[in-house]
């Protein structure tokens, strides 16, 4: 199983006030992609809630995956491209791992 965990740090236009409500957006473009694309687990996503360490990033995303495979076919679905350009545009940095699960 493959974890893929990305981490957007959003421009200040859609921090303060507006971060709230840019990640209620985000997350609504993201609702449908765990019932649409075939291979995918899970699929979760935060508001960053530290308020006392400067701020790394504002939005985490954490999904699972069968196999590479199937997270290659995420990252290249329709339905993902067209969230990561509305991502793109709120975003000023991104930071992105994905790692293998060991079977326990």
């Amino acid at each position: 199983m493959i974890k893929h965990v990305a981490m957007w740090k959003l421009k200040d236009e859609f921090r303060g006030a507006k971060l709230r409500t840019t990640f209620q957006e985000i997350k609504k473009r993201f609702e449908p992609v765990l019932t649409t694309i075939d291979g995918m687990f899970s699929l979760e996503l935060g508001m960053n809630g530290n308020t006392t360490d400067p701020v790394v990033a504002d939005v985490v995303l954490i999904s699972t995956h069968k196999d590479w495979a199937a997270l290659k076919i995420y990252q290249n679905h329709p339905l993902h491209l067209e969230i990561a350009k509305y991502v793109g545009s709120v975003r000023d940095t991104r930071t992105v791992v994905d790692f293998e699960v060991e079977k326990k």
